[in-house]
């Protein structure tokens, strides 16, 4: 029985179809984020009308608050989707407001559409190549003849790509999907042996703790092999080699680095000394290798940068790639390239790039205003797989490649899947695709911290609750409120408070930007917060309610500044500096200023270890700002203009105030120390039963009085999805 899809026409071969919520461009779909395709269903049924700023945020949003730049990213997404960059049909009327003015009104019909019945159920993406019974009418006679002979050309290239049948139809038959994994683990990197009998994948209990080991079991089967728990220290993303008979992993085991194992687990061998995400040559030969490790979900890196390498396997000599940032690399099975992703120089956003695997110029895979990564070669090499949010979620995406070039042949097209998270997608045998559908979430607690019984009173006090994924919060003086920042898992970035009852959620910041690191002043008055709204990472404060937004930092083409903390007087603000691995000092008082201070290196901490410890700073009443890098505590003196240090594990959390101590949090061991800075004498104080086990982290309150802890769960199964090479696009 035929499917009955209902269309509104657009502009020429644009369409939007109101049943599965899209635009269409020749009946294929164009990627519009959800909040610019409601607009633009906005503007269709008010065609013709000039409608103000007032009216979209009322009818839009919702009422909600917004910014002018939400307006504005909106209205570019959908001038880009409709080809319209020169603003011809959608104009606007400075002071006034915008017009959609495109339709002949005859033009504007409903039409009744028909999908050929699928051989199994046909994906919402599949559905929509199918063509519409008849033609939309255009604006005039000369634009429908051009849209036309596009549309044709268009149809044609396609149909060498991806196989279509006839004229703008293709045969679907839907991929299949099994779910290979489902414990109460997070398992994630998974890799599939060449003959497509065996899994390999890591699995933790929480993201980045130190049980993370690799498993293997037979496709199909539910009984999994720990390969390497006979050893400590972390290890992640194993890949079989191309014949099967070995394993490349990245570890933390003496030192670190990339290694290699047979596929039982035994003989395991170091290549590198550092390195993650490992990715073989298709003549097994060599492996390519990023310098970072990439996060599940999109939450760094801020301002650091990945090289890429390759290692010889057999003599272990290594050559860099000329990549100024490079992660997750995947050898395409020909050997001719190298995928991987990179941060934008910019902002926030990610994009696919191919380099030649014996070096030479980068090629631009996608280029959107959305997270595109984890990029996996199709096992004919004719396309890329990524995860990506273009949709509002982290799903599948696949984009042709042309393998002389390195570049794209056609848009990125969306994959329907069963599962609304993809991460870690990695290709197999056989058109098979393994991938985690990873999910998180956090909430909040209130606790009271006595330092003089050297206790914490509970037992904690929700503060949220819900699916969302809450960052470290921060706390008022006295807990009265909590300020929070919401990792953009499939949502905005943003900055929130709520009350200590949980009462009062509110949004301080609503727009495509990427706010975080929130800190409440002393008084309680402000938040500040690190923010790359400025085009690259800055600080910036808003008050309490949400108003008077302003910019600490000035923008700067070359610098970055986050992890902001206040002074106890409120009239300086400290952050982290890159590149250089420095502490600067900035006056809060001041708008866009420059730093008025640069605190001197740690002494005795390598530059790495302050790279990735940029948080641990904390201000005293007394003229000291508490720095820690690995197991080096330093207290700087602003009178001295130097260090005193000593050896201390644990991550900074604040002074007490009217006193010389500081509160170290120390998650490994499940305890707390109260540092007396004076004399380096500590204080335990281990975690009462009620904080929960797993991934838990510690906000203090300026006052010293309260803490606030998020505790997140995660969990994670790997899925397989075979496509047909007779039907699914190639």
């Amino acid at each position: 029985m035929a499917a009955s899809v209902r269309t509104v026409a657009v502009l020429g071969e644009y369409t939007l179809d109101t049943v599965r919520g899209c635009l269409l461009c020749a009946g294929r779909p164009v990627h519009l984020r959800p909040q610019a395709y409601r607009m633009l269903i906005y503007f269709v049924e008010h065609r013709g009308r000039l409608l103000s700023k007032a009216e979209l945020i009322d009818k839009v949003w919702e009422g909600r608050a917004v910014t002018d730049d939400s307006i504005v990213q909106c209205l570019r997404d959908i001038r880009q989707a409709l080809g319209d960059l020169e603003g011809q049909y959608i104009r606007t009327e400075r002071g006034r407001g915008y017009i959609f003015d495109i339709f002949d009104p005859g033009a504007h019909q409903l039409a009744e559409a028909h999908v050929a019945p699928p051989v199994e159920q046909v994906s919402r993406d599949e559905a929509l190549l199918q063509p519409l019974d008849r033609p939309r009418q255009g604006r005039s006679t000369h634009f429908g003849a051009l849209t036309a002979l596009a549309a044709i050309a268009l149809i044609t290239m396609l149909a060498g790509v991806w196989g279509l049948s006839s004229v703008g139809v293709l045969t679907v038959t839907a991929p299949t999907f099994l779910k290979l994994t489902s414990s109460l683990d997070l398992d994630l990197w998974p890799s599939l042996s060449p003959d497509g009998e065996w899994l390999a994948y890591s699995a933790t209990e929480s993201w980045g703790t130190i049980d993370e080991q690799i498993y293997m079991q037979a496709v199909g089967g539910l009984t999994r092999i720990c390969l390497t728990c006979d050893d400590t220290g972390p290890k992640i993303s194993p890949v079989f080699s191309p014949d099967g008979t070995r394993i490349a992993f990245s570890s933390g085991r003496r030192g670190g680095g990339i290694f290699t194992m047979a596929k039982d687990g035994s003989s395991p061998r170091r290549l590198t000394s550092r390195g993650f995400q490992p990715t073989w040559s298709p003549d097994g030969t060599e492996i390519a290798f990023s310098t970072r490790r990439t996060d599940w979900i999109p939450a760094e890196p801020y301002f650091s940068t990945s090289e890429l390498w390759v290692v010889n396997v057999a003599s272990g000599q290594t050559r860099r790639l000329a990549v100024t940032d490079g992660r997750d690399p995947a050898w395409s099975p020909d050997g001719r390239w190298i995928a991987f992703w990179t941060r934008a120089s910019t902002g926030w956003d990610r994009d696919v790039f191919t380099i030649p695997a014996a070096g030479g110029a980068v090629r631009r895979v996608t280029h959107e205003a959305t997270d595109d990564w984890n990029p996996a070669w199709a096992s004919d090499g004719g396309a890329l797989y990524f995860s990506s949010n273009r949709d509002g979620t982290r799903g599948l995406w696949r984009v042709p490649i042309d393998l002389s070039s390195g570049g794209a042949l056609a848009p990125a097209q969306a994959v329907a899947l069963p599962t609304a998270f993809v991460t870690y997608p990695r290709s197999g045998p056989k058109d098979m695709v393994v991938y985690s559908d990873a999910t998180a979430e956090s909430n909040v607690s209130l606790l009271s911290l006595e330092t003089a019984a050297a206790a914490l009173i509970g037992p904690p006090r929700p503060v949220t609750t819900g699916t969302r994924f809450w960052l470290p919060p921060h706390p008022s003086s006295g807990g009265q409120w909590v300020a929070l920042a919401q990792a953009a898992i499939a949502d905005h970035e943003d900055i929130f408070s709520v009350g200590r009852d949980g009462a009062s959620l509110r949004r301080l910041t609503d727009d495509v930007f990427h706010d975080r690191d929130p800190q409440v002043s002393p008084d309680g008055r402000r938040v500040a917060f690190a923010s790359d709204r400025g085009g690259r990472w800055g600080i910036w404060t808003i008050g309490a309610d949400g108003g008077h937004l302003a910019p600490v930092t000035a923008p700067d083409a070359k610098r970055t500044w986050t992890r902001p903390h206040w002074s106890p007087d409120g009239a300086s603000i400290a952050a982290w500096e890159e590149p250089g691995h420095r502490t600067v000092i900035f006056d809060a008082a001041r708008t866009t200023s420059t730093p008025r201070m640069v605190l001197p290196p740690v002494p005795g901490a390598p530059t790495e270890s302050l790279s990735q410890a940029s948080d641990q700073r904390a201000w005293s009443a007394g003229g000291g700002l508490a720095v820690q890098a690995d197991d080096v505590l330093a207290i700087y003196s602003f009178e001295t203009g130097a260090y005193r240090t000593t050896t201390m594990a644990g991550a900074i959390l604040g002074w007490i105030p009217d006193t010389p101590l500081l509160l170290l949090n120390d998650g490994s061991e499940r305890r707390f120390t109260l540092v007396d800075t004076t004399t380096w004498q500590t204080t335990v104080i281990a975690y009462p039963s009620f904080i929960p086990e797993g991934d838990v982290r510690f906000g203090l309150a300026p006052d010293g009085r309260a803490l606030a802890l998020v505790h997140a769960t995660y969990k994670g199964d790997i899925w397989l999805m075979r496509t047909l090479a007779d039907g699914y696009p190639k």
